[in-house]
Formats: structure tokens, C-alpha cells, sequence
């Protein structure tokens, strides 16, 4: 990271000289069944990925037995851990007293000096640069050595510490409050397909997907030495373009003269497109005319059956689909046992009433994830502008 001019009123220090305590922790010998199954949280990496800014609970306890027989240290409450092997510059502020391995170290900042969360941020804000300290052996990894030189960029008025730290808070609070609503959307969406689609009421009718299909189309890959095949109008799509129900940016076209001398099919706009190799089980309705590769299989239903309905049925039975799959992801599934596969089959009515249902959840849903993303945009920009005293907060 560049070197930025430090403010009036700021200082620029090592982060050893910011912290009362500054160490790793040690792993009690694990073949000692009397150090674990404690009631001492024992941090590792995993533990540290999926906590978020806090952490109190993990998966592996240990002794006190195993803490006076090992590195480990106990880490107090409101101090901060920050790992520097594998998944570099993960950081956490401690909720209850804690150990950690020794791929974790634990902070105690200097609270006379820097606020608790404003170091939790500007160790957040660093963390795309740590790259340049890297120490390569088997992985790439920091030492205590680095952490303790890292530069830290910070207000001396403590007060002025806060209030950056707190409009950070906020931010974080409103991203962290959009993912709960994301999670319980995914939940409800979940548990409305299993609800709407993993029973069979008496007007209901269960089939061969083969009996509701008016084909099923292969795609190809147009011989890439041909020039005048590439860079056309044709959208042209493998199993690496589907994400999340839905096509990405399309990256390939392709021109008629490809579709004529290739094993692609150009598969018309609202028809059901399924990853049937190298990915199996993705799948997305064409959103316009396009051609496909030999990942994806076409599949044209017949009047009866909205293909909405059909891709809804699929994804909500999407293990029985995969299970299909032959061996390896490039053997995938073999056409006869598609076409055999089951569905069911409810009126036309009922068909839009569950497209409509599940459509409105899915919306909702992107919307939140636009949310997200934007919070997380505005977030990073507030970084960039609050820690290194492009934008000042009024104190005092």
C-alpha cells in the first residue's frame, strides 16, 4: 500500500508499539485426549471464517490441562485475533475469554492509545495489501515479526477513533442485517419449492420427463481455428456461464456460420437450459435466442408444461438430477436417463400459481443481494475515505 501523508492530528505507528500483548497461540498435543473436550474455545481458521466481526463459540474446546501444557494462551474479552497462516488477515474481536492455534495471534491493544474497533477496521482495511509481506515456505503466511511492524494510520484523539469506528459500526450493522434477511429468504424459498414441489396431489399427474418433452437439444463447441466462426451475434454459452439460476454476462458469440458447420444449437428465447456435464445441475431459463455447448442440453417442453414449471421442478428435485451424473463431471448425464427421469405434472393454472410464487420470492431475494452489494460498495469506499483522514468527523 502506497504510503499516505499522515493528517494533522494523526499518527502513523507500528502496530507492536500500539498493542499491550501481541502473540501467537499453540495447538495442545492431540493425541492427549485429557486437553480437549473442555470448556476453553480453542479458534481456528474455520472458526475465524465463518464468525463474522465477533467470536465467542468453536468447534474444538480445550482442558485447562491442555492450555498450561501447551503455547496456547488465553486471550481476554474485547481484544482482537488475527490469523496469518492460509486464510491471511482474518480478524475477529473476542467476546469471552478464548485460546487460539498457532496460526492465530492474539492482540491486546493499547486502549490508551487506539480504539478496539478502529483497529478491527483498519486491520479489515489493510488486508488486500498484505500480499507484499508475505514469507513463502509451503503456503504463503505473516510472522509475529510482520505483524508487529504493520503500519497503522490512526487519529490521536481517541474520541475521533471512536466516531470513525462507529460510522463503520453502522455500515457493517446495515450489510450484516441485509445477509439475515438474505438467509431467511433462501430459507423460505426452500422450504416453499420442497412445499410446493415434492408432493402429488390426486389432480396431479407423475411422468417421464420424456413424455412432457418435445426435445431434447445438444449443444458443441465451434472449431475454434476457424476465425470467421467467432466474435458473431450469436450468444454462445458453456456450463461456466450459469450462476445462480440465471445466465452471467455471456462472454462468447459466435456467427451463423458456426451454427452451420458445428454440433451447436441455437435454443429459442423461454426454453429450459440445463448443465447436463461439467457442472451438472445448473441450469436457467434462455433469456434470449442462444447457442450451446456440449455442456447444456435444451430441453423444448411440450404445450402442456410452462417451462418455468419445468425448471422450478428440477431445481427443487436438483439431487435426484445429480445423481444422474456418470462418474466424473465430464462423463455426465447420459440422455436415456434424463428423459427417464420423474415429474410431476399439475394443471396449467397451478403451474403459473408456483412460477408466480416462487418467481415473487426469487425477486426479492435479488433485490436484497443488490442491497448487499451496494452497502458493501459504500462500505469500502468509507474505508478508504475514514482511515486515512480523507473525510474528517467532527469532534469535540
Amino acid at each position: 500500500m502506497n504510503k499516505i501523508t499522515v493528517p494533522n492530528g494523526w499518527r502513523r505507528e507500528k502496530l507492536g508499539k500500539l498493542c499491550i500483548k501481541l502473540k501467537s497461540g499453540g495447538t495442545p498435543k492431540v493425541t492427549n485426549k485429557s486437553y480437549y473436550d473442555g470448556d476453553i474455545p480453542f479458534v481456528k481458521i474455520e472458526d475465524m471464517s465463518n464468525s463474522g466481526k465477533f467470536i465467542s463459540n468453536t468447534k474444538v474446546k480445550i482442558t485447562q490441562d491442555g492450555l498450561n501444557n501447551s503455547s496456547a494462551w488465553l486471550v481476554p474479552k474485547n481484544a482482537i485475533i488475527y490469523s496469518i497462516y492460509a486464510s491471511v488477515g482474518e480478524v475477529a474481536i473476542t467476546q469471552r475469554e478464548l485460546t487460539t492455534n498457532q496460526a492465530i495471534m492474539g492482540l491486546i491493544p493499547d486502549n490508551t492509545q487506539i480504539d478496539l474497533y478502529y483497529l478491527f477496521e483498519y486491520l479489515k482495511y489493510i488486508k488486500p495489501t498484505l500480499s507484499t509481506y508475505f514469507k513463502t515456505t509451503t503456503q504463503k503466511n505473516l510472522t509475529a515479526a510482520i505483524v508487529r511492524d504493520l503500519e497503522i494510520l490512526f487519529p490521536e484523539s481517541l474520541e475521533e477513533q471512536k466516531k470513525i469506528a462507529n460510522i463503520l459500526t453502522n455500515s457493517y450493522n446495515a450489510i450484516e442485517e441485509t445477509d439475515n434477511i438474505i438467509k431467511e429468504s433462501e430459507r423460505i424459498k426452500k422450504g416453499l419449492m420442497q412445499e410446493l414441489l415434492s408432493h402429488n396431489p390426486n389432480n396431479w399427474r407423475e411422468c417421464k420427463l420424456k413424455e412432457v418433452v418435445l426435445k431434447f437439444r445438444n449443444g458443441g463447441t465451434p472449431s475454434t481455428k476457424e476465425k470467421d466462426y467467432w466474435n458473431g451475434s450469436i450468444p454462445w454459452v458453456t456450463g461456466a456461464d450459469f450462476l445462480k439460476g440465471k445466465l452471467g454476462k455471456v462472454r462468447r458469440h459466435i456467427t451463423n456460420k458456426a451454427v452451420k458447420n458445428s454440433a451447436t444449437n441455437v435454443i429459442n428465447k423461454g426454453n429450459l437450459l440445463l448443465v447436463t456435464r461439467t457442472g451438472v445441475g445448473k441450469m436457467a431459463i434462455a433469456p434470449f435466442d442462444i447457442a450451446i455447448s456440449q455442456d447444456i442440453t435444451g430441453v423444448i417442453f411440450k404445450e402442456g408444461i410452462i417451462p418455468e414449471y419445468g425448471y422450478w421442478f428440477l431445481k427443487a428435485n436438483i439431487s435426484k438430477i445429480q445423481a444422474l451424473n456418470q462418474g466424473t463431471s465430464i462423463n455426465g448425464i447420459i440422455r436415456k436417463d434424463l428423459e427417464n427421469s420423474f415429474i410431476i405434472v399439475p394443471s396449467h393454472d397451478e403451474q403459473q400459481r408456483i412460477i408466480d410464487i416462487l418467481n415473487n420470492v426469487d425477486q426479492r431475494l435479488d433485490n436484497e443481494l443488490i442491497k448487499k452489494k451496494q452497502l458493501q460498495k459504500t462500505k469500502k469506499g468509507l474505508m478508504q475515505k475514514l482511515l486515512t483522514g480523507q473525510i474528517r468527523v467532527r469532534v469535540g
